[in-house]
C-alpha cells in the first residue's frame, strides 16, 4: 500500500501547485485525493487478503511476479518486450 499512498500524497501536494497531467481543468484535487485515501484503505482492508490468497494458490501453475517498485514496473515491461 505505501507506494499507492505516496502516488496518491505526491499527486496531492503536486496538484496544488499545478494540475495532474491529463485531468480536467478545475478538477478537485482535494476531494479526489481524499477519495483515493479512502479507496486505498478499502483496498488494503478487503481486496489484498483475497489477492494474497489467489496469488498463493496460483504461483503453483503461472508464473508470478511481484513488483514493488516504479523501477520493477519498467524492468517488468522490458522483460515482457524481449519475450515477443
Amino acid at each position: 500500500m505505501s507506494i499507492a499512498f505516496w502516488w496518491v500524497t505526491k499527486r496531492f501536494i503536486t496538484g496544488y501547485f499545478q494540475p495532474p497531467s491529463g485531468w480536467p481543468q478545475n478538477s478537485p484535487i482535494l476531494r479526489s485525493s481524499l477519495t483515493s485515501y479512502r479507496v486505498l484503505w478499502l483496498c488494503y482492508k478487503y481486496l489484498t487478503p483475497k489477492y494474497r490468497e489467489y496469488i498463493e494458490q496460483a504461483q503453483s501453475i503461472k508464473n508470478v511476479y511481484h513488483i514493488r517498485s516504479t523501477k520493477q514496473i519498467s524492468q517488468f515491461f522490458e522483460l515482457i518486450d524481449a519475450g515477443n
